[in-house]
């Protein structure tokens, strides 16, 4: 893939990185732990929505998936170089990075399958910050936060991030 063609989800993952430095801090939790949860999170929603033809595309996910401790087979059509992953887990802005170079996940991303008409990552990103599914089923302390707010301003916190995603 050449750099010319490589598009990024920088404006969306700043976003999300920041949903997750924000939840981290609300927390006191673990920023590593947290960082790799959530990253756990969003690969297996990711990888289920990554439509399969060959399975090339959705093998391309396989370096995070080792690194996540989680399998995702390697589909024969499958070519050195079509996965990789950055992972820092220390150090003061804990990170990793998924990346998918087979060259057609970008215009899969954006629609070309008819069986992901919207896409993986993007949705995916979404997903997880909008859905309440973290605080049910991520660190305890913020479930119990998460617990003690009514109805009402579980609908704000929600709205206020749908805002920064969509503006």
């Amino acid at each position: 893939m050449t750099s010319e063609n490589r598009i990024t989800f920088e404006h969306n993952g700043k976003l999300f990185n920041r949903f997750i430095a924000d939840f981290a801090a609300a927390t006191q939790g673990e920023t590593s732990v947290i960082v790799r949860k959530f990253a756990l999170m969003l690969l297996r929603k990711i990888v289920l929505r990554t439509p399969v033809r060959t399975g090339r595309a959705r093998a391309g996910w396989k370096a995070a998936g080792d690194v996540l401790g989680v399998r995702i087979s390697i589909s024969k059509d499958s070519k050195p170089g079509d996965s990789s992953v950055i992972a820092r887990l220390t150090g003061p802005a804990p990170f990793i990075t998924m990346t998918n170079a087979v060259d057609y996940i970008m215009p899969l991303e954006f629609g070309s399958s008819g069986q992901a008409p919207l896409g993986m990552v993007r949705i995916s990103q979404q997903e997880i910050i909008s859905s309440g599914d973290i605080p049910r089923e991520m660190l305890k302390n913020y479930k119990k936060l998460w617990d003690t707010l009514g109805r009402g301003e579980r609908f704000e916190t929600q709205k206020q991030v749908f805002r920064e995603i969509f503006v």
